[in-house]
C-alpha cells in the first residue's frame, strides 16, 4: 500500500474549464500545428519510400480511403440488400464538366519527378 505523502490529488474541473464555443487558445493551436507537421512529414516519408506500382497503388488506396471515410453519426451509402447508393443524375448530362476541362482553368501541371528523393 502507498504511504499518504506519495498520493497526488488531483481536483475536479469546474464545470466550465471547457468550452466547445471558446475560440482556441494560443497553446492549442500550437499544438495543433505541431501535430499536423507530424502528420505530414510521416506521409512525405512514406510518399518518398515507393518504388514501385504496387506501393503507389497501396498509398492511393489508404488515402483515398481516409479522404472518403463517412463522417461520426453518417449512414453509409448502401441499400439494405448491400448494393450501393446511386446518385442522382444531373441535369446538364456532364456538359458542365466537360466546359470546366476544356477552358484549362484549374489544370494541374505534372512536375517531373527527379531520381533522387
Amino acid at each position: 500500500m502507498a504511504k499518504s505523502e506519495n498520493i497526488i490529488r488531483i481536483l475536479k474541473l469546474p464545470s466550465d474549464a471547457f468550452n466547445k464555443h471558446r475560440p482556441v487558445s494560443d497553446l492549442l493551436w500550437t499544438q495543433v500545428e505541431h501535430l499536423a507537421a507530424v502528420v505530414k512529414g510521416m506521409i512525405d516519408t512514406e510518399r518518398r519510400a515507393i518504388d514501385t506500382e504496387e506501393q503507389a497503388s497501396a498509398f492511393i488506396k489508404k488515402y483515398t480511403a481516409f479522404l472518403h471515410q463517412p463522417a461520426a453519426g453518417d449512414k453509409p451509402d448502401t441499400s439494405p440488400n448491400g448494393t450501393g447508393k446511386r446518385s442522382a443524375r444531373s441535369s446538364d448530362n456532364g456538359v458542365g464538366k466537360k466546359a470546366a476541362r476544356s477552358s484549362g482553368k484549374g489544370t494541374m501541371t505534372k512536375t517531373p519527378r527527379s531520381s533522387k528523393r
